[in-house]
């Protein structure tokens, strides 16, 4: 099993906290147990959190008993931007307090990114899904499509901000001309094109994401969530992601933003999406 002596000591590195912290704002945070550790920690996941501050961060980290009981969370936040955050979920002694049934999450989203999510199950595998990012990002830059690129722990994530995309489709699920239809045509399209790792199935109004400078966790250990600059994408090595390697250089870092004057209309016309 993993060793949480250094994963603790991660997580209470004062800029790890202000990086993650950035990202969960207006968002639903989550604490997921990975597939591989369910049978051990069944019914662990939390969903539905409300987590704006580094002390909401150590206070989760705290009530959920990951370090003390050695849980293998996974932190991710939600696709969705919603209008002053998640519901506040009470924690008490006994449990935290349920969402009321009355609030509707769909009722909050303003605003909704899409993600392509290109993953492989073996690390020995890293390099497909690094040639199938490799080419996504050069037909987005061929384009002009604003982009940020992630490794996930186990894949790469290809984040294109909703501020980007065209506001003529719905947020609300429930309509016919939908966003999320939208996101799910472009990830068709690039799967049938490209590759068959892009993940074109992922596409609804309450998918989560890693979250960035978080620990992807493994049964044999785990990697950094970053945000890569060019030379990271282009030379990629997964051993460079080990979390010891990045003491001390994360703070300030946030994402790298590429084509951030571009649109995504080109893209779209040229592939026939709609």
């Amino acid at each position: 099993m993993i060793n949480f002596n250094p994963i603790q000591e991660w997580y209470y590195l004062p800029e790890v906290k202000f990086e993650m912290i950035r990202f969960n704002y207006n968002r639903e945070f989550s604490m997921i147990i990975p597939s591989w550790a369910m049978y051990l920690y069944p019914k662990k996941s939390v969903r539905n959190l409300k987590c704006h501050t580094v002390q909401s961060l150590d206070f989760f980290y705290k009530y959920f008993k990951m370090f003390e009981n050695g849980i293998p969370y996974n932190f991710y936040y939600s696709l969705a931007e919603l209008k002053n955050g998640i519901y506040f979920r009470k924690c008490f002694k006994g449990g935290i307090e349920d969402v009321p049934k009355e609030w509707n999450f769909n009722d909050y989203i303003i605003g909704y990114d899409f993600v392509l999510d290109i993953d492989v199950k073996d690390s020995k595998d890293i390099l497909y899904a690094h040639e199938t990012m490799i080419k996504v990002v050069e037909v987005f830059d061929k384009f002009n499509v604003p982009y940020d690129v992630r490794f996930s722990g186990m894949g790469f994530h290809i984040v294109i901000s909703y501020k980007y995309m065209p506001k003529s489709y719905s947020l609300n699920p429930n309509d016919k001309n939908t966003i999320y239809k939208l996101y799910s045509s472009i990830a068709k399209k690039l799967y049938k094109k490209y590759s068959e790792l892009v993940d074109k199935n992922i596409y609804d109004s309450r998918r989560v994401l890693k979250i960035p400078y978080s620990l992807s966790l493994y049964e044999d250990g785990y990697f950094m969530c970053c945000p890569l600059d060019k030379s990271q994408m282009d030379f990629f090595d997964i051993n460079d992601y080990a979390p010891d390697k990045w003491k001390n250089k994360i703070k300030g870092r946030g994402v790298f933003l590429y084509n951030e004057n571009g649109n995504i209309s080109d893209f779209l016309k040229k592939f026939k999406i709609k």
